[in-house]
């Protein structure tokens, strides 16, 4: 398999890679709604398209129970596709010509639905080290805080308040100890079926987690 990616690459809309449960709950963003009603998973058709600060996004097939993505503007992977599962987990990446190509956010839960204010999960993944060329185990940890309106560029929208924070125990050079290996906040709306804000809290002990960015406009069938 062709190899695509590695630490602070992140996929588009999973960003994919990825949101502490820990006080910013009230820190951060609008004030929370009263309500906290449940979430279910999205569905999409052929033709729903995003366009959020990295670029546009858009369903291009469904494939079963998977909806099949592209992100035109990504220049990592030109014509690769995206194949999401019925919880929006990124089951696999292919190139133009059809070869499957390694990405670090394959099978990473980003969101696990149904969402509700309170609901944590927690996933083990392998992380690569480029340090000492070997993989070593990443925890990552996800919470709903709140439930809340959260403006963009597409307008006020309600959602879910997501964090995510890494955790991994190394013993390398001057990395020694350390266990904050990125934390961000999510923002996960039910209307527009899309995490349409992301907002870095901490890159931690990497030099990149990725970029914040947010949803501009949206157009779904």
């Amino acid at each position: 398999m062709k190899e695509h990616g590695r630490e602070g690459r992140v996929a588009p809309l999973m960003i994919a890679a990825t949101l502490v449960a820990w006080t910013i709950g009230g820190a951060l963003g609008a004030p929370a709604l009263a309500q906290s009603s449940e979430a279910g998973a999205p569905t999409y058709a052929i033709g729903d398209e995003w366009r959020f600060s990295f670029g546009p996004a858009k369903v291009v097939a469904i494939d079963g129970s998977q909806s099949v993505m592209e992100f035109p503007a990504n220049k990592r992977c030109p014509g690769c596709r995206y194949f999401f599962d019925g919880q929006r987990t990124l089951s696999k990446v292919v190139d133009k010509d059809g070869n499957q190509v390694n990405d670090l956010l394959v099978g990473l839960k980003v969101l696990d639905f149904p969402l509700s204010v309170g609901k944590e999960w927690h996933q083990t993944t392998n992380f690569f080290n480029e340090q000492t060329n070997r993989s070593l185990p990443m925890t990552h940890s996800f919470r709903v805080l709140a439930q809340e309106e959260v403006k963009t560029k597409a307008g006020t929208l309600k959602a879910f308040k997501i964090s995510h924070s890494r955790d991994l125990q190394t013993s390398v050079g001057n990395l020694q100890g350390r266990r904050d290996w990125g934390t961000a906040v999510y923002w996960y709306s039910p209307e527009a079926r899309a995490i349409v804000k992301r907002e870095v809290m901490s890159t931690g002990a990497v030099r990149a987690f990725g970029s914040d960015y947010e949803l501009e406009s949206y157009s779904l069938k």
